[in-house]
Order: C-alpha cells, then sequence, then structure tokens
C-alpha cells in the first residue's frame, strides 16, 4: 500500500493517515524507521510533508493498527462523584487507569461545602479531572455567604467549569420548597457573573423549574445542562425552545429494560444535544447493574446504548459527545 506523506497528520493525541484516527498505545509507544532515522511518535512530533520515507508508510500504518485495533476516540464521564466514600479504597487506582480505560475527560460534580472542597482538588491535581461547584437542592440548608464566597473565588479556576450540581428536587417529604427555589436562583446568579454553565438536578419539580428558567432566562445564557434527564421528549422541548445552549446528559439509567420513557426522550432529542455521564457510584449501567459500583470507565455501556438508539457506530457518538461537550464547557480545549 502506497501512502503519500501528506495524508499523515499528528494532533496532541492522535495520529491520522489517510483520515483515518489511530492513538499510540502510550506517548512513546509507536515508532517508524525513515530510511536509517528512527522518528518516534509521540504529542511533541511534528511530521511534515516528505519526512518519512514512503517505504516505511507501509509499516507505520499496520503498526498503529496493530496497536489501535478501532479509530481512537476516547470516553466522557461529565457528571461523576469520585470523591464519595465508596471509591475510598480504589479512588486513586481508579484515577491512574483513566487513560487504559480510555477516559479523556471526568467532571467531578460537588453538592455540599465538602464535596465542593473535594471537586477543587481533584480538579487541581489530574489534567483529565474537571469541577463543577454548587450546593444540591437536598443540601439547600447549608448555602450561606462563606459557601457563595468559595464558589465565586474558585470560578476563575482554570479547571473549574461550570456550576453544579444544583436545582429543584421535591421527592421527599418535609422539604422547604422556596428555599430550594432561591438558593438555585442564588447559584445561577454566579454562573452568570462568571459566564458559566448550569448543571442541572431536577426531580419531581418540573413545574416549578419551567418558571424559574421563563423568568430568569438571562441567568442561563451561557448553557443549562439536566443531568441524567428523565424527563419526557416534551419538556426537553420546551427546555430548548427557552434556553438556546440546552444540553441533556445520559447515565446508568438509559439501559435499564423499563426505562422506556430515558430513550424516547434520547430519540427526539438532537444529537447535538446529548452528553454522556455515570453519576457514579450510583445508576450502575446493564449489564453490571446490581454487581458493581459505578465508576467513570462505566461510561462505556452508556455510549454504547446511546448509539444504538440512535443507530449509529459507537465511534461516532464518542465523537458527537466530544464535540457537544466541549461546545458545552467552554473552558475545556
Amino acid at each position: 500500500m502506497l501512502i503519500n506523506p501528506s495524508q499523515i497528520v499528528l494532533t496532541p493525541s492522535i495520529v491520522i493517515v489517510n483520515e483515518t484516527a489511530f492513538s499510540p498505545a502510550a506517548e512513546n509507544a509507536v515508532s517508524a524507521f525513515a530510511g536509517e532515522e528512527k522518528i518516534r511518535i509521540n504529542s511533541e512530533t511534528k511530521v511534515k510533508k516528505n519526512q518519512i520515507a514512503p517505504k516505511s508508510l507501509t509499516h507505520l500504518l499496520n503498526l498503529l493498527k496493530y496497536m489501535s485495533r478501532r479509530v481512537f476516540v476516547m470516553l466522557i464521564d461529565s457528571h461523576a462523584h469520585l470523591d464519595d466514600q465508596a471509591f475510598d479504597e480504589n479512588r486513586a487506582q481508579i484515577i491512574e487507569n483513566f487513560e487504559n480505560d480510555r477516559l479523556k475527560f471526568v467532571v467531578e460534580a460537588s453538592c455540599s461545602y465538602d464535596t465542593i472542597k473535594n471537586a477543587i482538588k481533584l480538579a487541581n491535581s489530574n489534567s483529565k479531572i474537571y469541577a463543577i461547584l454548587g450546593i444540591h437542592p437536598e443540601n439547600d440548608f447549608e448555602y450561606n455567604s462563606e459557601i457563595e464566597k468559595l464558589i465565586e473565588e474558585n470560578c476563575i479556576n482554570e479547571k473549574v467549569i461550570g456550576i453544579g450540581e444544583i436545582g429543584l428536587d421535591y421527592h421527599y417529604e418535609n422539604l422547604n420548597k422556596e428555599r430550594q427555589k432561591q438558593v438555585f436562583i442564588s447559584q445561577a446568579k454566579i454562573a452568570h457573573k462568571f459566564s458559566l454553565p448550569v448543571c442541572v438536578h431536577l426531580r419531581d419539580a418540573y413545574g416549578d423549574f419551567l418558571e424559574i428558567i421563563r423568568s430568569n432566562l438571562e441567568l442561563f445564557r451561557d448553557g443549562l445542562l439536566l443531568h441524567c434527564y428523565s424527563g419526557s421528549p416534551e419538556f426537553a422541548k420546551q427546555m430548548m425552545a427557552l434556553v438556546p445552549d440546552c444540553y441533556f446528559a445520559f447515565g446508568g439509567s438509559s439501559t435499564f429494560k423499563n426505562a422506556n420513557n430515558v430513550r424516547d426522550s434520547i430519540l427526539s432529542i438532537p444529537n447535538d444535544r446529548i452528553l454522556s455521564e455515570t453519576d457514579c457510584p450510583y445508576l450502575t449501567p446493564e449489564p453490571l447493574r446490581g454487581k458493581e459500583k459505578n465508576q467513570p470507565k462505566y461510561v462505556d455501556f452508556v455510549v454504547q446504548k446511546l448509539a444504538d438508539i440512535k443507530q449509529m457506530t459507537k465511534e461516532r457518538m464518542e465523537q458527537i459527545i466530544e464535540e457537544n461537550f466541549k461546545r458545552f464547557f467552554k473552558k475545556v480545549k
């Protein structure tokens, strides 16, 4: 096979030959020979036209195919709770395995004062982890000026890419709905102030949530993500009409046998508005549901289910999700 050297392109993480993308198994793992000169292919290498002798290119392509086996696109978990005590015994190992598990980005979502601090620490410690900061509606009683100051001080951190998870949850009895609504709006104002998107937890409160959005559209101009979406296709359509940059993240529940409503929404929502998540350690996807605690690498099952529903290859779905992720979280490069 003859390959024109001009058809070889290197980006920071992939090699493209004849418009097919391959990943080096490790940064310095793939090498090729051009005459007597050894060229190491890694994140620093730039292949120029005619730099590699044509007789070496077939060998290079075969080597890349052997090490990659498939078009190389990486997974994204847009909502995780790695600081949860469920991961105390193996958190470091899970994070260390991100590369082998094909994880490109993991978003650590916070819910309370303590988890805000944990999310910042995790994001600052690993290049693949980003953080969103906020108080979950079930913890609305925690919200005060000290927490507001903590969130605002860290919004300038390049690894803090959104406000969340915030929102409304009316599932349980004896809750203070008015306080939930006020805490939600207060945090949305922080997002607006720092031009950050809002990542929402919404359960059994669709009417009040819709009214808040309608009355405060300017607060959500930088994006609105409904995490673990379980609402109807009709509600999703309403939200997209109100908020131009409204997105929907789907997790393990999309794989559950009885979750037909979730699959209906996935089918109806445009491809360019969909993200993948785990919400780990919760909502482990099939076929591991009830057998293992969830973790970021199991987003792979979610992406496969999204691809099946959308009737496309898994690789194409991964590409779409990465494009959507970077469009929504504008601070991610």
